[in-house]
């Protein structure tokens, strides 16, 4: 999803700007094709809200997996970041940079504040660098959009809407930064 948002917003661009690829099935060129401009500025907002929610919903997913985990393994006694990195192989880097080795159970390995800066700065450089561009992108699309498209009554309401998709993006990122507390009974029998 996040792949095609940002093609249909570099397409949005590549148009807008004068640019006029061909299709090639059809062999026309891009601009000939009416309401194009219209169409590539709703498509790619979709595209890029959808891309931010399925991200969010897989980690949320994960975030409860992690839950019913530690509760069986009787408060921490299996280190989940451990079971995580068995069969998602990145996070076991994201375990070794961060500050707290595991955050569930006391550890043995106690890092010096060279190798905690160090880390540090690994880690939020990793972080920078892989989310920047989705940031961008969620910038970019209603910007192009709000610059490109003519203010008729379509256009407006397809300004209105990439706006609104931006919005909800920057509303999941600022909700999901709040903590929340889950308190789940699994001795129950249902």
């Amino acid at each position: 999803m996040l792949v095609s948002a940002a093609a249909l917003t570099l397409l949005l661009y590549l148009v807008g700007a004068g640019i006029n690829p061909e299709l090639p099935v059809w062999g026309i060129q891009i601009s000939g094709v009416p309401g194009i401009l219209l169409f590539l500025a709703v498509a790619s907002a979709f595209n890029v809200a959808l891309a931010t929610y399925a991200f969010f919903n897989s980690q949320t997913y994960a975030a409860l997996i992690d839950q019913f985990v530690l509760k069986e393994t009787r408060e921490g006694v299996l280190d989940v970041d451990m079971l995580k990195a068995s069969y998602e192989k990145e996070w076991l880097i994201f375990k070794v940079l961060r500050r707290d080795f595991s955050f569930y159970a006391p550890v043995h390995i106690q890092v010096g504040w060279l190798g905690r800066t160090l880390n540090s700065i690994t880690f939020v450089s990793m972080v920078l660098i892989s989310t920047s561009p989705s940031y961008i992108l969620v910038l970019a699309q209603p910007y192009l959009t709000l610059t490109l498209l003519p203010n008729d009554w379509g256009s407006v309401l397809a300004k209105g809407f990439s706006l609104a998709c931006s919005l909800s993006v920057f509303l999941l990122i600022t909700v999901t930064q709040f903590k929340f507390k889950s308190e789940q009974d699994l001795d129950q029998q249902t």
